[in-house]
């Protein structure tokens, strides 16, 4: 079969029976394909998990402080954060992190007296520094969307949940 352009007669290519199963196989072999496959099976097994866990997590703590001053100022704290996120403004948008000349933690590793390092240069690092930024930019919407959600729990499930035996600690995962 044959793919020309009917106007101009130009044939811009020949496909024979079996390419794409060749073409499949000689990309399944490619280590530069197995590696990027690699990268992204790890960069999902910790990022999926992590951004699912810690949120949450810090969700239900801050639905338990009982002072109030103390809960504005974590909620304060994490909206701002997600603020600065959004616009990537401020050492803490993920992208002054890394920054080898004044990113945030050649300047805490100069404190410590760790000479800088080049993070995205390097590929033993560069995969958990970007793994790292794509936590940071969506843990605090997912802490606010946990933390809406929680809140919203009709006090009655909790009440059924609790007459049923469920705990303290499982209440709140009715």
């Amino acid at each position: 079969m044959s793919g020309c352009h009917s106007s101009t007669g130009i044939c811009c290519a020949t496909i024979s029976p079996g390419a794409g199963r060749t073409n499949y196989t000689s990309t399944l072999l490619n280590i530069d394909f197995q590696s990027a496959a690699a990268n992204t099976a790890i960069y999902l097994a910790v990022l999926v998990p992590a951004q699912i866990v810690f949120p949450l997590a810090l969700a239900f703590l801050m639905l338990r402080v009982r002072s109030a001053l103390v809960a504005r100022l974590y909620r304060a704290r994490f909206l701002h954060s997600h603020d600065c996120v959004v616009f990537d403004r401020g050492p803490l948008s993920g992208c002054g992190w890394f920054n080898p000349i004044v990113g945030l933690l050649n300047a805490l590793g100069e404190l410590a007296g760790v000479t800088p390092q080049r993070w995205l240069n390097d590929p033993s690092l560069s995969l958990w520094c970007v793994a790292a930024v794509a936590f940071w930019k969506g843990f605090c919407l997912n802490l606010l969307l946990y933390a809406a959600a929680l809140v919203n729990i009709p006090r009655e499930l909790i009440e059924a949940a609790e007459l049923e035996g469920a705990g303290r600690g499982t209440g709140r995962c009715t």
